[in-house]
């Protein structure tokens, strides 16, 4: 029996000229068009992700008493519920945020622009501290604590992520 090697893969080799002890078939099936259900795992990672991943493995390495004046250490849970939110809420595209750890053991992500200023400090309490200034409009700032409806979170990375 023949094997058929060829596929609607991204590169296109020929592997029968690769390994001559096969027979090239006379005729040669296309792969299916792939769902798009099953290819979410073959995306690429948003161009933030590497960048934030790498920080909070960072903050997660601090030990207690960090900045030699007792700050607390940043618990993983913690950790985990800021990439959690920072993956339903970032575009793909957007630049990634500074992200620190605060003496108190929560973080703050921090998105500075020309344009734009917008901080988030991750409260133990599943809230968020939001400040939002936007420099050429003043009326636009905004600050709140922030629980359930986080879409002018949302909205407000949007804009900041836009500003150049």
């Amino acid at each position: 029996m023949l094997l058929d090697a060829s596929f609607d893969g991204p590169a296109r080799v020929d592997y029968f000229a690769l390994h001559r002890a096969f027979e090239r078939p006379a005729y040669t099936e296309s792969a299916p068009p792939a769902d798009p259900a099953m290819t979410f795992a073959l995306q690429t990672a948003p161009t933030w992700c590497g960048e934030a991943e790498k920080r909070l493995a960072w903050i997660l390495s601090l030990p207690e008493n960090w900045d030699g004046k007792g700050a607390r250490r940043v618990e993983h849970e913690t950790v985990r519920r800021a990439w959690s939110f920072l993956r339903s809420i970032m575009p793909t595209n957007a630049a990634a945020p500074d992200i620190g750890p605060t003496k108190d053991g929560q973080l703050l992500l921090e998105w500075h622009r020309q344009l734009a200023d917008l901080e988030i400090r991750m409260r133990a309490t599943g809230e968020f501290e939001v400040a939002f200034e936007d420099i050429r409009e003043p009326e636009r700032s905004w600050d709140d604590v922030v629980t359930v409806d986080i879409e002018r979170v949302i909205n407000a990375v949007r804009e900041i992520s836009e500003c150049a």
